[in-house]
């Protein structure tokens, strides 16, 4: 009997012992509340010293990772890269621009003024009378280039509000960790969208925020902008593209000069047709995709030399053009 006490007396104890009821989940601020901490990213907007904002477009076959980065009074660098492998596709800093053209297996230099702009633009006032859906919200990715001194006046922006504006109301409102709220919403089309709002975040109240399509991988997002950084303290070398940079990756190099450089680049879309070649050269093309890709470049491509080409060119270009964008720990 006396190995038994100890246990009743242990029930005992514990039946004496009054409960405590847990604590209350604290109450998460309104949704409208954390959309107005989002910014309007430019330089036109004296107060914002600087800005960071690193992130990835997923569109078919083709991705790319970009950063842009700014400070004032008017320094700017963008950089698009290669969602399949890192491969700088595009390097804009300094009054140059770099490019790589994997047919040529080249590197296109020039001296022009860039811009890079993403915003979801509203529905047109005046959809046409046969529209099969209603008008909807549309997004606005788009990198310009423009003669330097030319009366062209556009503006780098990165219009996080306008995110926000394309999906309805109320946005749903989650915990994120200690200080963090996750803001869910959906548009009148069902595509999805998630930010990550850090009120006392000193670099930017919202961090993160992705735009997800209703027909897509529910965990691939169409549009990422996965780390958002404000009034920071920005390294000189992301603002500069020099000749020994350019010449280090040992690829041919061709200047390109005047008026006839911005028609030419207008005229065969040499960005999306150096993705859409690495996209082919990765075996992500049918035949009917090569062969319109060939008729940009003047006709029949042996395609097993210029697989060789990119490789090598690829792995040229990621050694001489690292990435120096700001690297710091995610929450």
């Amino acid at each position: 009997m006396n190995a038994v006490r100890p246990f009743a007396a242990l029930i005992l104890l514990l039946a004496a012992t009054p409960l405590r009821a847990a604590d209350p989940a604290p109450a998460l601020p309104p949704a409208d509340d954390l959309v107005k901490l989002a910014r309007v990213i430019s330089l036109q907007d004296k107060t914002l010293r600087s800005f960071q904002v690193s992130g990835a477009l997923n569109s078919g076959p083709a991705g790319l990772r970009f950063t842009v980065a700014g400070r004032q009074p008017g320094d700017l660098t963008l950089r698009l890269d290669d969602a399949r492998d890192g491969t700088p596709v595009l390097i804009a800093a300094g009054g140059s621009v770099m490019m790589y053209d994997p047919v040529a297996a080249e590197i296109l230099v020039f001296k022009t003024a860039t811009e890079f702009i993403l915003r979801m633009e509203p529905p047109p006032a005046n959809p046409p009378a046969n529209a099969k859906e209603a008008p909807a919200h549309t997004l606005n990715f788009g990198f310009f280039v423009h003669s330097p001194g030319s009366e062209e006046t556009m503006t780098t922006v990165i219009d996080v509000p306008s995110m926000f504006d394309a999906v309805k109301k109320p946005l749903e409102v989650v915990a994120d960790g200690p200080g963090a709220f996750r803001l869910e919403g959906r548009s009148s089309m069902g595509n999805r969208l998630s930010a990550r709002v850090e009120p006392g975040r000193e670099t930017g109240a919202c961090a993160r925020l992705a735009l997800f399509d209703r027909n897509g991988a529910p965990e691939q997002p169409v549009l990422e902008l996965s780390d958002i950084r404000l009034d920071m303290d920005l390294p000189d070398a992301l603002f500069r593209l020099t000749d020994e940079q350019i010449t280090a990756s040992g690829l041919p190099v061709r200047r390109m000069e005047g008026a006839g450089m911005l028609k030419q680049l207008a005229s065969v879309g040499m960005l999306v047709r150096a993705v859409m070649f690495r996209v082919a050269l990765a075996g992500g093309a049918d035949e009917e995709m090569k062969s319109k890709l060939a008729a940009t470049a003047g006709g029949k491509l042996d395609w097993e030399a210029l697989e060789r080409s990119d490789r090598a060119a690829g792995k040229a270009l990621r050694a001489a053009f690292p990435e120096t964008s700001v690297q710091m720990p995610s929450p």
